[in-house]
């Protein structure tokens, strides 16, 4: 009880200085300070989470809309090569995606609060588009199924966006902002 009392003391000696001070974690050891109504890492951070998130959401609505004009052999005007893939087909390969996604949801949150955040969401976005510059390639060459294997692919790639930006989200924001830079970083999705 008397330590309780004694970091009260000191969060009121900081706050009094102008200082607000917030803790990272119970296990960590000291303050996280910041001073509010100035532009810290986190607020450069957000915009860029934002562009990471529109990013990896192109990437992965872009075959979606290809695909229409990949099949499509009664309207083409462009010269491509069309293929002659069923609906069946064509449900495999958008489906694809999300099976490489469910699975590596959790690993990689995990991944991202052990390892780094920065590391996976590098690695993780850098190998999600270069299976999606492959996809053209792969589906000239091969078939469907190579399709379907990069897309999960781009699908494992892709699963720690979420997690890592999370993961950014709580070691960088204070609490009092999480609510707000969390959302702006996340409103991507929606656009």
């Amino acid at each position: 009880m008397m330590r309780n009392k004694s970091n009260l003391e000191e969060r009121e000696a900081l706050l009094k200085a102008g200082t607000s001070i917030f803790y990272l974690s119970e296990s960590d050891k000291g303050y996280s300070t910041y001073s509010p109504g100035r532009i810290g890492t986190r607020h450069l951070q957000v915009p860029l989470m934002f562009l990471g998130m529109l990013i990896g959401y192109s990437l992965r609505v872009t075959l979606s809309v290809a695909i229409v004009a990949m099949t499509d052999t009664k309207h083409n005007y462009t010269g491509f090569k069309v293929f002659d893939w069923n609906k069946d087909q064509q449900a495999n390969v958008l489906s694809s995606f999300l099976w490489g996604y469910i699975v590596t949801q959790i690993p990689f949150g995990y991944l991202a609060d052990t390892w780094s955040a920065r590391k996976l969401l590098f690695l993780g976005i850098g190998a999600n588009g270069v299976a999606s510059l492959l996809i053209p390639w792969l589906a000239g060459k091969w078939s469907w199924q190579a399709v379907c294997a990069a897309r999960v692919c781009m699908g494992l790639g892709q699963g720690c966006l979420l997690p890592g930006f999370q993961t950014l989200l709580s070691r960088w924001v204070p609490p009092s902002e999480k609510v707000r830079l969390g959302t702006d970083s996340v409103l991507a999705r929606s656009y």
